[in-house]
């Protein structure tokens, strides 16, 4: 055998670092990645950082603008709907950013902090017409989601074949209603789920698509409200204290028309004057044909003029189906629960029984003991 070689190892100087390593840190990979790798990866990220990516290089911007030229749902909220699409947005820069997404159908997360009325001559703003126009820039738009009163209202007067995407929900709703806070709502509005808080409403009018209603703190203007009332998808009517018209006669095309939601499953009504016993008019009329018997949750609270036998004839409909009922305290006598056990009904599916229910805005003036008791609350 041969003499053995000695290994000579590299002594590095102190804060001295391997030219391997340099290389390794120095080296751009995402330059390295293919446009369609990175459009890939766009699809996981908010549009503000892809957005952010344009000035970083020009592979980067390429990348881009394909991503942008091919996409068809965008978030401007990044899933958040409770917070405000980014600051410093004009009409100029909003309309070229949507210029840029020619294919987008559905745009998300459009709640901005605030729009201008109009527009302003000499004056870069961000204004309810440069946003209709920065829409009608997208000719395969299918529905925005937005929570913005007059914006929502422009889009359904200039744009009704776009849809109202989500949960719409207006933002600064209080009472007193402010007199800014105001909304016309057109017949067949393309629109599923509708939570109205703090606002004036002339009417209520037929709206097929509806599914979800919520109105609260809500002022009905004109003297018939709901004489075009119907929405036949209907599941969820919530109206708790609105301000409307004060004759009870006026609140008939209300019910007839809930008694025609087939699917209707959450019915609650706080401080509404309907007419004392059209409710069991309603049913005796429309229960063959489904009225109100899939309700599984029943709510009645400080409507003046409500009967027993309204509450009666509601439960004995829905009794197949019902899990909750709450009650206000004019109904809770022992006739009602009497004529229940005469009728002999099954409840397979109840769960909670609350007597004496008091709305909450109603509490703040006077207050109703409630015991609560195995699910089961009790009022006195």
């Amino acid at each position: 055998m041969g003499p053995r070689k000695k290994s000579v190892k590299t002594c590095l100087m102190n804060n001295e670092i391997p030219e391997e390593t340099v290389s390794d840190e120095t080296k751009d990979y995402m330059n390295q990645l293919s446009h369609e790798v990175l459009c890939h990866i766009f699809r996981y990220l908010p549009l503000q950082d892809i957005m952010c990516m344009e000035c970083l290089s020009r592979k980067l911007k390429e990348a881009v603008t394909l991503y942008l030229r091919v996409v068809r749902v965008v978030d401007l909220c990044a899933g958040r709907w409770w917070e405000y699409m980014p600051s410093g947005f004009t009409d100029c820069s909003f309309l070229t950013l949507l210029k840029k997404m020619p294919d987008v159908e559905q745009l998300y997360g459009l709640h901005p902090r605030y729009l201008e009325r109009r527009r302003v001559r000499g004056h870069e703003a961000f204004s309810i017409p440069g946003v209709l126009e920065a829409l009608q820039a997208c000719p395969n738009l299918v529905g925005v989601e937005t929570s913005h009163l007059e914006l929502v209202e422009s889009i359904w007067t200039y744009m009704p074949h776009v849809h109202i995407l989500g949960k719409f929900r207006n933002r600064n709703g209080a009472f007193p209603i402010p007199p800014e806070n105001k909304l016309k709502i057109p017949i067949g509005a393309k629109i599923q789920t509708l939570h109205l808080v703090g606002v004036n409403v002339p009417e209520i009018p037929c709206i097929p698509m509806l599914r979800h209603l919520y109105m609260k703190w809500v002022r009905l203007t004109k003297p018939q409200p709901f004489k075009d009332f119907l929405c036949i998808s209907l599941r969820t009517f919530v109206m708790r204290n609105c301000a409307g018209p004060t004759n009870s006669l006026k609140y008939v095309p209300l019910v007839t028309g809930l008694a025609s939601a087939r699917n209707l499953e959450h019915l609650e009504m706080v401080r509404v004057p309907f007419l004392g016993g059209l409710i069991q008019h309603v049913v005796e009329d429309s229960w063959r044909s489904g009225g109100f018997r899939n309700l599984h949750t029943i709510v009645l609270g400080a409507c003046k003029n409500a009967l027993e036998v309204d509450l009666g004839y509601l439960i004995i409909t829905a009794a197949r189906r019902l899990h909750e009922v709450r009650i206000q305290p004019s109904l809770t006598k022992d006739g009602v629960f009497s004529a229940l056990k005469m009728a002999e009904l099954e409840f397979p599916q109840f769960e909670t029984l609350h007597l004496g229910y008091v709305d909450e805005f109603l509490l703040q003036s006077k207050t109703y003991p409630i015991f609560l008791f195995s699910g089961i609350a009790i009022g006195n």
